[in-house]
């Protein structure tokens, strides 16, 4: 690959638009942009300890109230949920489904996000 490699852009946090439902679970964890090669990928960590978070590990994992205040604080990039076999829900990657330029999502991904009838955002 030649020529630059653009920087991820990062969305701040509207908590507001979380369901408070989902809040509720201790399964949030914080996230920090990093190069890997020519790609940008997100690196977990915990609030509560600031080191890395593991996906598969739910002690590393903390409440929303403590992501958010770490945060908040400005060390770190986004928050994120970690979905187990111990919660209720599923999340689904519709990568390339909005057109970067224009902010137009894709007949296909709208089609989706209707037919599951839950909570979306758009993630870095």
């Amino acid at each position: 690959m030649t020529g630059t490699v653009a920087t991820p852009h990062i969305l701040m946090v509207r908590s507001e638009g979380i369901p408070n439902e989902i809040k509720t679970y201790r399964a949030w964890i914080l996230w920090k942009c990093a190069r890997a090669g020519n790609k940008w990928t997100k690196h977990p960590f915990d609030a509560r300890t600031g080191r890395k978070a593991s996906s598969v590990d739910s002690r590393t994992w903390s409440l929303f109230e403590e992501v958010l205040e770490a945060y908040e604080a400005g060390d770190y990039d986004g928050i994120g949920f970690m979905f187990s076999t111990g919660d209720p829900y599923c999340g689904v990657d519709l990568d390339d489904a909005v057109n970067p330029e224009t902010g137009e999502v894709a007949v296909w991904a709208e089609q989706i996000i209707e037919g599951l009838d839950g909570y979306t955002e758009l993630s870095p």
